[in-house]
């Protein structure tokens, strides 16, 4: 994969046919995803107001209801290939059984010790031979300046107005995976581009 976009592409290509994404926010990857790929999706989101002591991105102060909304918009036709589940990815796991996804994709809490968490917590609810991806493995991650859990701040460009730069929080996600994958001996690939989508096969 080239970038994130290619990625119902690679779905199909692997012949991926019930996926979860584990972070959904409005839902715009949800709807990319179903527009351009013929699976089944579980969405899993906490879609309430949390502090930065629970979640350090710039959108944790939105308005959930407004949230909700855009996901039911972005979902709209879809009903019948979607499930919504409100929860947090630690404590919504045991709703499935080992092996039962065909992928999982992680974009929760960006924070290294939750990324860690959320990869030890789903990867055996994934299939052998399924894909295990996850969003906003950064492109200039330097480990020199994150702190002890491997954590960096970041600042983005807003996505309407790009000349507006913003802070979007701590993101450990790139320490995370490494540690993950090492712990389980497994390459792992990513996309070409600054967010990029890291991605393996079990």
């Amino acid at each position: 994969m080239k970038t994130r976009n290619d990625f119902p592409k690679f779905l199909t290509d692997n012949n991926c046919k019930i996926g979860i994404e584990i972070g959904s926010y409005r839902g715009n990857h949800a709807k990319y995803l179903l527009d351009n790929w013929q699976g089944y999706l579980y969405l899993v989101d906490v879609w309430k107001e949390m502090d930065e002591s629970e979640y350090t991105v710039g959108n944790c102060k939105e308005n959930p209801k407004e949230s909700i909304v855009a996901v039911f918009d972005n979902l709209s036709g879809y009903e019948d290939r979607t499930t919504l589940i409100r929860g947090s990815s630690n404590n919504t796991d045991h709703l499935f059984p080992d092996e039962f996804f065909d992928f999982i994709y992680i974009d929760a809490n960006h924070k290294y010790k939750y990324v860690l968490h959320d990869m030890k917590k789903w990867y055996p609810k994934l299939k052998t031979g399924g894909i295990f991806a996850g969003h906003d493995f950064i492109a200039d991650y330097d480990i020199n300046k994150a702190d002890e859990n491997g954590d960096v701040h970041v600042w983005l460009h807003n996505i309407n107005t790009p000349e507006k730069i913003e802070y979007s929080g701590m993101f450990g996600v790139n320490k995370a995976v490494q540690d993950f994958c090492t712990a389980i001996n497994k390459d792992f690939q990513v996309t070409d581009e600054y967010l990029a989508t890291w991605y393996f096969k079990k």
